[in-house]
């Protein structure tokens, strides 16, 4: 992608609340570099309610200001059952020191987090992707437990050089004991302020990749 393409963005930052046990999510999504964009730009904000076979979908035009100029808000039916975390066979590579990024956000995802950087010694594990020339490399902390991040990327046979074709990195991580309470759940100022009101959709919306497609929803 060209270095000065406006679109799409080459990074997004995804805030999440994820709770798996009560087949309930909810994502925000915004574009990782908005000042291309001009004075505007968009989040896209997801209520996937799997327990409930409901999906809903806010798209809002937020000005620099963080004002909210327009909103277009929708709902679906959500027939799937929510995706099983499930990670393949993984090579281990022994432990890697990095440099990473902390981002710390609100949980109410009204402000963009402050941001630290730090150095961290990380589990290092490969997949190889079988009949293929990708690989993908994957980083979780010291005591396997938590991901820090994954890049996918194409091998040359030729002469071994890599070329990353996408990557993931988590900012923050936390384990909110209660899960995804009520207030997670009701529907932005923007939007109508019941669920049933927003305009109906047939098509549904896409899965949301977090951890590529080892862990989406």
């Amino acid at each position: 992608m060209p270095e000065d393409a406006i679109y799409p963005p080459k990074h997004k930052f995804i805030t999440v609340l994820y709770d798996f046990p009560n087949r309930v999510a909810k994502a925000t999504i915004k574009p990782g570099d908005r000042a291309k964009n001009g004075n505007f730009y968009t989040q896209t904000q997801y209520i996937k309610q799997y327990n409930l076979k409901q999906e809903y979908a806010v798209t809002s035009m937020i000005s620099s200001d963080n004002v909210i100029k327009r909103a277009k808000c929708q709902r679906a039916y959500l027939g799937e059952d929510m995706p099983t975390p499930t990670l393949p066979y993984f090579e281990s590579l022994g432990n890697k020191t990095m440099i990473m990024k902390n981002t710390l956000f609100s949980r109410n995802n009204n402000t963009d987090g402050i941001e630290e950087t730090y150095e961290t010694k990380l589990q290092h594990w490969l997949h190889k992707i079988n009949g293929s020339t990708e690989q993908v490399q994957v980083y979780f902390d010291s005591g396997g437990t938590i991901p820090k991040a994954l890049i996918h990327e194409d091998i040359d046979e030729e002469n071994g050089e890599s070329k990353e074709l996408i990557s993931y990195t988590f900012l923050s991580f936390e384990v909110l004991h209660e899960g995804i309470i009520e207030s997670d759940l009701i529907p932005p100022s923007s939007c109508p302020s019941v669920f049933r009101n927003f305009d109906r959709v047939q098509t549904g919306f896409p899965f949301i990749h977090l951890f590529h497609h080892y862990l989406k929803i």
